[in-house]
C-alpha cells in the first residue's frame, strides 16, 4: 500500500461541486491564513463554467476546457513551499492546439442583471456607454433591463423604482 504521506499531500484539480456534500463543505470552506504544502496537482485539464444564455435567460454550469492560463496556475499550486510535481492528463499537443490562452471573461458569459441594478444605484445611466473592461453583448444588457423591468426594479423609462432605490 502506498504510504499515507503520499495521499495527503496529492491535490486533484477538479471542480468541488462535483463532489459529494460531505466533502465539498471542508473543501470550500474558507481557512484564513493556511499554507497548503500541496506536493502533487493532477490537472484533467476541464472545470465547470458559468454560462449566461440571454435569449432564453437561462445560466448554467457545462464542463469545458480550461485555458492555458488556467493549466499554469493549477501547476503553479504543486510545490509552493516544497518541490512538487503536476501531472496532466492531456498531451502536451492538445494544450498548444486545443486549449485558449486566456479563460473567456465571466462578465461575458454571465447574467447581467445584478451589475446593471448596481449601476443604476451608482447613478450610471448611459449602459452602453460605460467604460466596462470586456464589454458585454448588447443584447445582454437589454435582457438585465427587460427583466429588471419585469421585476419592478426599473420603471418603462429605465429609471430605479422608488422601491428599490431605498435598498
Amino acid at each position: 500500500m502506498p504510504h499515507k504521506r503520499f495521499f495527503s499531500s496529492l491535490v486533484f484539480a477538479t471542480v468541488a461541486t462535483a463532489l459529494s456534500s460531505a466533502w465539498h463543505l471542508p473543501l470550500t470552506r474558507p481557512r484564513p491564513h493556511i499554507t497548503y504544502n500541496h506536493r502533487y496537482v493532477i490537472d484533467p485539464g476541464f472545470a465547470k463554467q458559468k454560462v449566461y444564455n440571454p435569449r432564453i435567460r437561462v445560466e448554467s454550469l457545462l464542463v469545458s476546457p480550461i485555458s492555458q492560463a488556467s493549466a499554469h496556475q493549477r501547476a503553479g499550486r504543486a510545490g509552493r513551499t516544497q518541490p512538487g510535481k503536476c501531472f496532466r492528463l492531456y498531451t502536451e499537443g492538445s494544450f498548444k492546439k486545443d486549449l485558449q490562452e486566456q479563460t473567456y471573461p465571466e462578465m461575458l458569459r454571465s447574467n447581467l442583471s445584478t451589475v446593471v441594478l448596481q449601476l443604476k444605484k451608482l447613478g450610471i445611466d448611459d449602459l452602453v456607454h460605460f467604460d466596462f473592461m470586456d464589454p458585454p453583448a448588447p443584447e445582454t444588457l437589454m435582457r438585465a433591463l427587460e427583466l429588471l423591468n419585469y421585476l419592478g426594479a426599473l420603471d418603462d423609462d429605465g429609471n430605479l423604482t422608488q422601491v428599490r432605490a431605498l435598498t
